[in-house]
């Protein structure tokens, strides 16, 4: 399927013969192939989800023009001898649209949850061992945030990939009435998943995009009890992730982020997020590219 695909876009590319391509598969190795065998199309690709360390380690890149989340992504791509006319750190489009759309909403929620489901750790690019460990750690992610909200008595919504009755259950069953359960239906994404953020004073998750976009706009908290640096670059920066195994470190944890106001959190994750989620505004980043379409 996946070579009658490349088949199909290289035909249609070759017959269209469009100046350029803009793009959010911002990490297709198809685009890379296209980029080579057609040099005279510009491809200009906007990175639309993070992307664990070893991913980008292991996949090399030729485009003309990328627009990625931060910092982190240029590093990474440039030291795998990946190759760009042009790579400019921008941030997320998708969550600037919308949180700015989002972003004078009351906080109905303490905690938003952007789970991952049961769909990461079957991911054929994992290796049985790592997988047990990803399972491990949403596992143990999803029942210190159970009790956490039972003990404060907290309202945390939930918000799911996709319609999934087994794992909604699995849910109502863990938090009882603490939670809030969303399900992105299969209509056209509005940004429902941004809304149900921006009315939550914390969002968290296990290796999200989500967390990562909400260092713009929101306080936000990557937990990960898997033990390896392979998922985040920013394994060693306590202000932006949990990884200590104990749930009293967890639980003072989110004790001081709610504590803090989002002026006072953003002073103190300042220094490191700007390496991770670029906050340029959405109206420089659409001059840029519009400069590169002419």
């Amino acid at each position: 399927l996946n070579f009658l695909n490349f088949l199909y876009l290289i035909s249609f590319i070759k017959t269209m013969n469009p100046r350029n391509i803009l793009t959010y598969l911002d990490n297709s190795q198809i685009l890379s192939t296209i980029a080579f065998n057609f040099p005279t199309i510009r491809i200009i690709s906007i990175q639309n989800g993070a992307r664990c360390n070893f991913e980008l380690e292991t996949c090399k890149l030729f485009l003309d023009y990328y627009y990625s989340f931060s910092l982190s992504e240029k590093k990474l791509l440039l030291s795998n001898n990946s190759k760009f006319r042009k790579l400019v750190p921008v941030g997320s489009l998708s969550s600037k649209h919308f949180y700015s759309k989002n972003k004078n909403n009351n906080k109905e929620f303490d905690i938003c949850l952007v789970s991952q489901g049961g769909l990461i750790y079957l991911d054929s690019r994992y290796s049985d061992k790592l997988k047990w460990k990803i399972k491990k750690s949403i596992d143990k992610m999803n029942l210190y945030l159970s009790q956490y909200c039972r003990e404060r008595n907290l309202k945390i919504a939930i918000c799911l990939r996709r319609k999934n009755e087994n794992l909604k259950l699995k849910y109502q069953k863990l938090f009882l009435n603490n939670c809030k359960i969303f399900e992105r239906s299969s209509k056209i994404y509005d940004g429902k998943t941004y809304e149900i953020m921006s009315k939550s004073k914390i969002v968290t998750g296990f290796n999200t995009t989500c967390v990562r976009e909400s260092w713009g706009f929101n306080k936000a908290i990557y937990i990960d009890y898997t033990g390896t640096k392979k998922f985040n670059e920013i394994y060693e920066i306590e202000m932006l992730i949990i990884r200590n195994q104990s749930y009293n470190y967890f639980k003072k944890k989110f004790d001081y982020l709610l504590s803090l106001s989002k002026t006072k959190y953003e002073k103190k994750i300042n220094k490191y997020s700007k390496n991770y989620m670029i906050k340029k505004s959405l109206k420089l980043i659409k001059q840029e590219i519009l400069r590169e379409l002419k």
